[in-house]
């Protein structure tokens, strides 16, 4: 049975590669191996952390683009330097920032990004073992 196979395991990576100019659209692809849910963060250049989806459904062998639809778009933004995209998957619904609903829209966490680090460890360490991973991207901003 492949769902059972090996570590659990989610990908993400930006459509456009690992540099994007300012102001260029930017599109992620989300990969998984478990059946779960896939959660979505960024902590930007400028220190700034927002939420971009948490609780998201997510089948074993099922690739995802995010933003999920044409609601919205994400720009690559000044200021220019490395921007971290957090992908994490989760067996269950996570207790997250925004509790156990299910969110697809981008909003700001008024954390640092030490904060959100520390908030996002604690919120995985009630996990028992085995039961969520994670994966970063990083997307350079250029001129």
């Amino acid at each position: 049975h492949a769902e059972t196979a090996g570590k659990p395991a989610i990908t993400v990576r930006s459509q456009q590669g690992r540099k994007v100019e300012d102001g260029e659209t930017v599109r992620f692809d989300i990969a998984v191996n478990r059946t779960g849910y896939a959660h979505l963060y960024v902590i930007s250049a400028s220190g700034r952390v927002q939420l971009w989806m948490e609780n998201v459904p997510i089948k074993a062998g099922e690739r995802m683009s995010y933003p999920l639809d044409d609601e919205f778009e994400i720009r690559a933004t000044s200021p220019r330097g490395k921007d971290r995209v957090v992908a994490v998957l989760t067996k269950k619904r996570l207790d997250g920032f925004e509790g156990y609903d299910t969110t697809t829209a981008p909003q700001d966490l008024d954390l640092t990004a030490k904060a959100f680090r520390h908030a996002i460890d604690r919120k995985l360490q009630k996990l028992p073992n085995g039961q969520w991973t994670g994966d970063k991207a990083i997307v350079e901003v250029v001129n």
